[in-house]
Formats: structure tokens, C-alpha cells, sequence
């Protein structure tokens, strides 16, 4: 599958595009203003059932998004491109310790997730489900020693280019707080937020472009 065809496919996956009908996007202001209720949770199902169950009945109930990023539990859309590039992996080693390397692989993935085309695209995709959905889930797998690092990052990341605040991480039922919600801090992050959604749609809109031809 190319990558313009697995973008596509997303839509569909997600449930926002009937196979054999068009796409479009409204503009963001028509269906999403800053101060809706919206909540973004790092989820591990991992060898709980229970969880995997709740999860599940979150997204047949139809108002919350579900994404999967290095889970062994087959929920959601994956979010592949968020993974770190190899070379930011190294500073993960688990052989090496000290702040020093947590500093460098949290500035070197920042610029991933700036920079990398293919990482922002999938960063915005799970960014643009928050205004369309009321709950964000990223069903993870804690067990893997390096995703708790890598989950801490992008949360700092999303933290402070968008001023976020409100990422939950969730590890059995006991964690859950149904009232939990997530908020921007200031008009500037809201504003990046919007910024990098339309730049994805634009980039998904040349790909339908081509797929259509």
C-alpha cells in the first residue's frame, strides 16, 4: 500500500469517509471552538481484558477515537510515523543512563515531530480527532521498556508547542476519571494546534487530489 493510499484508508478506518463517497473537511471553526470539552489519554491494555473491553466500548459508543502505537492489541488506527527514527532510538538505550541522553532524545524527537513529514502528518491526524471526537484514546504497550520514555515525550512535546494541559495516562480501570478533561493553556497554542490540522488537511487533500486522477 503507498502512502497516499494508507492516508486514504485512515479516513476510512476512522469512519469519516463511506467508502465510495467523497471527503471533505469543514473548517475547523464551524464544528470545534478552544474551550470544548475534550480529553487525551495514553491507555495500556496490555494482559487486561477489562481494559481492552472498556476500550472497546468507548469506540463502538461512537464519541471517542482510538489509536494504537506499539500495542499487541489489534484497536484502533496506528500511528506508525510517530514512532522515533532509529537514530533517536539509540539515545534510548537502555545500557545507557543520565539525563544528558534523555535531554537528546527528547530534542531530537521534538524535531521529528516537527520536521518529519510523514511524524507531523500523523501527529495531526490524532490532533484533529480531538475536535471531532470528545475523548482521544492511545492504546500502548508499558511492558516494552523504551514506550514509557517515548509516551512522556510527545506528551511534553504536545504540552508545550500546543500549551495542552490535561494528558492522561491510564494503567487499569482505577485510573480512569470520567470528569477528567483537556484544555489549552494560551490563544498562541490553540492557534498551532489549528495551524498544524490545516496543514495536514491540506497535505490529505492533495493526496485524495491524486488518488481521484
Amino acid at each position: 500500500m503507498s502512502l497516499a493510499e494508507e492516508y486514504y484508508y485512515r479516513e476510512i478506518t476512522i469512519g469519516r469517509v463511506p467508502l465510495g463517497s467523497s471527503y471533505k473537511l469543514f473548517k475547523h471553526s464551524e464544528f470545534f471552538k478552544k474551550g470544548d470539552i475534550m480529553k487525551l489519554t495514553f491507555i495500556d491494555v496490555t494482559g487486561k481484558p477489562e481494559l481492552v473491553e472498556w476500550v472497546q466500548n468507548k469506540e463502538t459508543g461512537g464519541k471517542a477515537a482510538i489509536f494504537r502505537m506499539y500495542a499487541l492489541e489489534m484497536l484502533g488506527t496506528p500511528l506508525k510515523a510517530l514512532m522515533p527514527l532509529a537514530d533517536t532510538m539509540l539515545y534510548l538505550n537502555p545500557t545507557i543512563e543520565g539525563d544528558e541522553n534523555s535531554r537528546i532524545f527528547d530534542e531530537k524527537y521534538a524535531n521529528q515531530l516537527s520536521n518529519f513529514p510523514a511524524t507531523k502528518f500523523d501527529l495531526a491526524i490524532l490532533l484533529e480527532q480531538l475536535q471531532l471526537k470528545d475523548e482521544v484514546y492511545v492504546v500502548c504497550n508499558y511492558t516494552h521498556p523504551t514506550v514509557g520514555p517515548i509516551v512522556d515525550s510527545l506528551s511534553k512535546y504536545i504540552q508545550q508547542k500546543y500549551t495542552f494541559q490535561g494528558i492522561y495516562l491510564v494503567n487499569d480501570l482505577e485510573d480512569i476519571d470520567e470528569f477528567a478533561a483537556s484544555e489549552f493553556d494560551t490563544d498562541e497554542g490553540y492557534e498551532a494546534f489549528v495551524k498544524d490540522i490545516e496543514w495536514m488537511t491540506s497535505q490529505r487533500d492533495t493526496v485524495e487530489d491524486v488518488l481521484k486522477k
